[in-house]
């Protein structure tokens, strides 16, 4: 009995040593740095399915910093972001789906990149299906449901790609964590994100949507705030499939796009060299269409927001973007090759 009480006594006191230790230390911060810029508003509700969407409205970021100009963020019933052509007609449309970059954060309207292609073509309706923090599988989920709901009826399907989808698409550990602190600074509750893993055969799975949590216990000890993150940081590491699944997504996009009648061309955002060389292979190994709209090295950090901690490139680079897929040619209508036959435009095409 003696020996039982001096067991936990000891161990007691090497808990509590561990804890002074840590918090001396600062091993494991109480939170990330991940709230609020100066002034941004509130512009996403929670969706029990895609994690978040945008909340219909007209908002002011008034002085996102001293001197900087109001920035205007105009969200339709919809929950699309305006793009300056959103009166219902005719003309056939262009879906942009994908992250931040696409939706504008830190840009007016009229500073976004559906809206310059707006004003550069209009012959088409630009549909911003962009929702700040989606990766490949949140942007197809959208779209899928706009589909279903005869919401958007698109021609065209513009994904912007970035490297970090990789992780979103498959709720690696950081990336769950990110979300969780950046939702605590700003709503109550956990983000829960639709991921995706891949079966046996290389086929995606669909996964329910999963959040990283912590105990109300982690706010008062870093100890047990350090147990709860390594467990769920070890039971979601994903990273090692996430490439893998990503490239699985794209095909699978292709070709829901394809038997819809849809074209899906991708748009190559933010790569590193060799990353970007592996996917300029594969999307002609798997007939995905694809624009390299990448920014100029030179450029990058000049074309940088200036009071924006992540990073999104300004309004410069959605001009630059636009100016891009525009010049590649590849929203002209596709023309299939008829042999004997010297191509032409098709009787009854019409974009």
């Amino acid at each position: 009995m003696k020996n039982t009480g001096l067991f936990f006594a000891s161990l007691l006191f090497s808990l509590l040593m561990a804890e002074l230790i840590l918090r001396t230390f600062d091993v494991l911060p109480y939170h990330q740095s991940h709230g609020f810029i100066l002034n941004e508003p509130q512009l996403l509700d929670a969706d029990a399915e895609l994690g978040w969407m945008p909340r219909p409205g007209r908002y002011v970021w008034k002085e996102p910093m001293p001197g900087h100009p109001n920035l205007i963020f105009t969200i339709g019933e919809d929950r699309l972001r305006v793009t300056g052509g959103d009166v219902e007609d005719t003309r056939p449309e262009i879906a942009l789906i994908g992250g931040s970059s696409f939706f504008g954060w830190g840009l007016s309207d009229e500073q976004t990149l559906a809206w310059k292609l707006q004003q550069r073509l209009n012959d088409f309706r630009m549909r911003n299906l962009g929702v700040t923090a989606f990766g490949t599988y949140q942007s197809w989920l959208s779209l899928r449901r706009l589909l279903e709901e005869g919401a958007i009826k698109p021609k065209i399907v513009l994904y912007g790609f970035i490297s970090h989808h990789e992780v979103r698409n498959v709720a690696h550990a950081e990336w769950l964590k990110s979300m969780y602190f950046v939702n605590k600074t700003r709503n109550s509750g956990a983000i829960f994100l639709p991921f995706v893993s891949l079966a046996n055969d290389g086929r995606i799975v669909p996964q329910k949507p999963e959040a990283y949590t912590l105990s109300g216990f982690s706010e008062y000890s870093v100890l047990w705030k350090l147990i709860e993150d390594t467990y769920q940081t070890l039971v979601m590491n994903r990273i090692g499939i996430a490439e893998e699944a990503t490239r699985a997504l794209l095909r699978d996009i292709n070709d829901y796009c394809r038997e819809r009648g849809m074209r899906f061309i991708v748009l190559m955002i933010d790569f590193k060299d060799d990353k970007f060389t592996r996917y300029a292979e594969f999307f002609p190994n798997n007939e995905i269409e694809y624009i390299d709209i990448r920014a100029p090295a030179a450029d990058y950090e000049k074309w940088q927001l200036p009071f924006d901690p992540y990073k999104h490139l300004g309004e410069v680079a959605q001009d630059y973007w636009a100016d891009k897929i525009i010049s590649s040619g590849m929203l002209k209508p596709k023309i299939p090759k008829i042999p004997g036959k010297i191509p032409g435009k098709i009787p009854g095409t019409q974009y």
